[in-house]
């Protein structure tokens, strides 16, 4: 695989390094890059569908989410993945007026009042106030980081189970990569 070098970590350090008293200098040569094979990081497919595992405080209007596509929006950021689409219903989350924060992680699906999920990524808070709904499948995570805006997405209900043997299929996956036939690694 042809691999590019990137500067990104020195160019962020040529500008803010100084601030916090760093030289950027000091690091040395360009830090290489790792691409990875489309095995483990796969271009999502269209219409993506993602799994999910259904939180215990989600009601009867969890059924929307799964009978309707979604898009995602073009306010999504790594914090997180929003979705357009028919609004659920307020009925999917009981007692949705009194919910008290609660720890959150990456892959929680929260649903804020204007009905329409919210799947975190990798730079989310680590305290939501939203409900959440569900927990999608670690391994489609990587899915969901690489959507752009507008593009449709499923739901579909999974199990811990389900969720188990898909992470040890990505972990194979990323084992058989790391053998050095799918993962190239950039000269400096």
């Amino acid at each position: 695989l042809p691999v590019a070098p990137t500067t990104t970590v020195n160019e962020l350090l040529a500008f803010a390094g100084p601030m916090a008293g760093l030289d950027p200098a000091a690091l040395g040569p360009v830090v290489p890059t790792l691409v990875v094979a489309a095995a483990v990081v796969p271009d999502p497919p269209h219409p993506c569908t993602l799994r999910i595992i259904p939180a215990a405080e989600a009601g009867p209007g969890l059924d929307a989410l799964w009978r309707h596509a979604w898009r995602t929006s073009a306010r999504s950021d790594r914090m997180g993945v929003r979705f357009d689409g028919q609004p659920l219903p307020p009925h999917g989350v009981p007692d949705r007026g009194r919910f008290v924060s609660r720890p959150v992680l990456p892959g929680a699906v929260q649903l804020p009042p204007d009905g329409r999920p919210i799947l975190l990524l990798a730079d989310a808070q680590t305290m939501g106030g939203y409900p959440v709904i569900g927990h999608v499948v670690a391994a489609d995570l990587r899915l969901a980081a690489q959507l752009r805006p507008g593009h449709e997405v499923r739901w579909r209900r999974s199990t811990l189970e389900e969720a188990h043997a898909a992470a040890r299929a990505l972990a194979a996956a990323i084992a058989g990569a790391s053998c050095g036939d799918r993962v190239a690694r950039s000269e400096a």
